[in-house]
């Protein structure tokens, strides 16, 4: 290795030509090559460790019809507001939440203003969304959401009693349900 170094990271097999010559000494001329970690360095080369194939596993298929996903989240917001009404006598009610759905294939989506983040709101968010939907012919086969109002046990036994999927995003990875947090 010594040789190696002082002669500039030279091939082994050069250095093998050059004990053979009487240059360095002639016992280097049958030793094992071994591995210099500075010349492995040297040649590694720089490669994607992941690319936007569809060969990636674990890729979620795009829905191919409307109403097979629907991306769901929840928007905080720390003014609250007036909630909007079209007509009857005027409210003092306060909004400080809105539940954002997007179906992922159609693009269809509905926001629907709460003055909690509770499961029942989220649920009455849910039931006005699918409505909404099903007015203009999608019916809602599955939701992905983020963690967070959409475990409650409420929200999951009403997906599962509708005969819906349930999908969550990882957690803190609100890139996984995208469409709704580009709404937002």
């Amino acid at each position: 290795m010594k040789h190696h170094v002082q002669f500039g990271h030279v091939s082994f097999q050069r250095l093998r030509l050059m004990a053979k010559a009487g240059i360095i000494p002639k016992r280097l001329a049958n030793c094992p090559i071994p591995v210099c970690s500075a010349c492995c360095y040297a040649k590694a080369i720089r490669r994607q460790w992941r690319s936007k194939t569809a060969e990636n596993k674990g890729e979620v298929e795009k829905p191919t019809k409307p109403g097979q996903v629907a991306s769901v989240d929840q928007l905080m917001s720390p003014t609250p507001g007036l909630m909007a009404q079209m007509q009857g006598i005027l409210t003092t009610e306060w909004c400080k939440c809105a539940t954002v759905f997007i179906d992922q294939h159609s693009r269809l989506s509905h926001v629907h203003m709460q003055k909690g983040t509770s499961a029942e709101e989220t649920l009455e968010a849910k039931a006005a969304f699918e409505a909404y939907a099903k007015a203009r012919g999608i019916n809602m086969q599955a939701h992905h959401a983020d963690n967070g109002a959409f475990k409650a046990k409420a929200w999951v036994r009403h997906c599962y009693l509708s005969g819906q999927d349930l999908t969550f995003s990882g957690v803190g990875a609100h890139h996984q349900n995208g469409m709704a947090e580009r709404r937002i």
